[in-house]
């Protein structure tokens, strides 16, 4: 066991937390200026000192009362100025212990640690400090890795993590991060600046439309630009990705300029999710996903342990542990004739957002009535790949179910103890066919949920009471 305090930048964290107080200061340059006299401001100037005095030495007393004590049994924190807090958290209670070091942290041997429990917040994790590099390095040996285990390492390919950031890059994420960083330089540097940047891009356009509309080629070089951005942050993400299995734990780490680090424990993943985008699904490639509470709450965790897998290496894995294991045959499939149920609401929507735009085509150019579309047709053609590829099967006591999220295609390996909620939904189309649509909850940080759409009531039912029989 040992007792240590946080990294000196901790004082940092705790003067934003207090940043609130320079209300007050604000408040009193604000009146002045309205005021016009500046005498007036500098006049009370010795208030606003005391006041930031104030913050830093609350900062500075905060960060010397926190203290950290870790041991085999678990961790505990003590912390607070008026109100004394001792956190314990058993080690057989955390699930994920992650660390990140960016550009930042990095000369200044810091490390943001992090711990989650079942217990936590979705959204946030439930220990965040800076440690030392050397504290980080000492929690490490004290986490149980088993001993009579070889460790097995996986390195994806390089030209592996360069698909995976490509076919998973999304052009509209782009757009956006691309249109908050002119706006927010527009307002540090004036409103010239952010029309200079949208006045180059519109000549840009009318240079590079080789004859098509110059709205069109704008639209084009926009998605194009967004894509790459994306791709660019994704790839930086899954740079030298690995993950190392020991016998209690999968070690996960990736990352360029900032190294991410999860030590995951394996007897608290929830399930395992087997991802493909409709390029992938074509190419036979798949990405496999652990769920587990802790890891990839943050939009730098990867959240994958194997970027991209063949489907043949990918059933040759799986089937080592689970008997019979195929990612195409399934026992329950929709019934015939359920193509139409599986794509009209894309359809639907595409349709109507296409029509609303074209009914006022004096503020919108035709093309952006499909342009709009566009991913509405996307998710009708993934419905309708869906209709065909998926199912759910049981082998023994683990539950596969195939099915479509959005635009992508998700394989989920859940055990049935792991299975916490299921029900049926049947609407007065479907009593017709006595057909249903089956919902399976995993156990999960925030509800989530896989829906296998239109499939015959009686095999709804049985896999229920299949996974019901094993939870005995």
């Amino acid at each position: 066991m040992f007792t240590t305090r946080t990294h000196p930048f901790q004082i940092l964290v705790n003067i934003k937390k207090v940043l609130y107080l320079f209300v007050v200061p604000a408040v009193r340059a604000i009146f002045a200026l309205v005021k016009g006299d500046f005498m007036l401001w500098t006049g009370g100037i010795w208030k606003d000192a005391l006041i930031l005095l104030f913050i830093v030495l609350i900062s500075v007393y905060k960060w010397l009362n926190y203290t950290l004590s870790i041991s085999k049994s678990g961790v505990e924190l003590s912390f607070g100025v008026i109100t004394k807090v001792n956190l314990l958290m058993p080690l057989s209670s955390i699930c994920v212990v992650s660390s990140k070091i960016n550009v930042l942290l990095k000369p200044f041997g810091c490390v943001c640690v992090r711990c989650d429990t079942p217990a936590g917040k979705s959204r946030t994790a439930d220990i965040a400090v800076l440690l030392r590099q050397s504290t980080w390095e000492k929690i490490k040996m004290l986490i149980p890795c088993g001993k009579n285990y070889e460790r097995k390492v996986y390195k994806p390919q390089f030209a592996y993590l360069l698909l995976l950031a490509a076919v998973t890059s999304n052009s509209f994420t782009g757009v956006l991060l691309i249109s908050v960083a002119i706006s927010k330089l527009g307002k540090a540097l004036g409103k010239g600046f952010e029309g200079m940047v949208y006045g180059s891009y519109e000549q840009l356009a009318k240079a590079l439309a080789f004859g098509i509309e110059p709205a069109a080629a704008g639209a084009a070089i926009l998605l194009l630009s967004g894509w790459l951005i994306t791709f660019l942050r994704g790839f930086a993400d899954y740079y030298d990705f690995s993950v190392a299995l020991e016998e209690k734990v999968l070690t996960v780490k990736s990352g360029w300029l900032q190294k991410n680090e999860w030590i995951i424990d394996l007897a608290r993943i929830n399930h395992i999710d087997i991802c493909q985008t409709l390029y992938t699904h074509f190419l036979k490639l798949y990405t496999v996903f652990v769920c587990s509470y802790g890891y990839g709450k943050k939009r730098s965790a990867p959240a994958a342990v194997v970027p991209v897998v063949k489907k043949q290496r990918l059933e040759d894995a799986l089937k080592c542990k689970i008997s019979g294991f195929s990612l195409n045959k399934f026992d329950v499939r929709p019934v015939k004739g359920s193509l139409f149920r599986f794509v009209w609401q894309p359809l639907a929507a595409a349709a109507v957002v296409a029509a609303a735009i074209g009914t006022v085509p004096q503020f919108f150019d035709a093309w952006l009535g499909v342009m709009a579309a566009v991913p509405l047709l996307w998710m009708a053609a993934v419905r309708a790949v869906d209709c065909f590829t998926c199912g759910a099967a049981m082998y023994e006591d683990i539950l596969v179910i195939r099915t479509s999220q959005r635009l992508k295609f998700h394989t989920a390996v859940i055990h049935s103890n792991k299975a916490v909620m299921m029900k049926t939904t049947q609407s007065i189309f479907q009593r017709r066919k006595n057909s249903c649509d089956l919902w399976v909850y995993p156990q999960s940080e925030e509800k989530h949920s896989y829906r296998l759409r239109n499939v015959s009531t009686q095999n709804a039912e049985d896999i229920i009471g299949k996974i019901i029989v094993k939870n005995k």
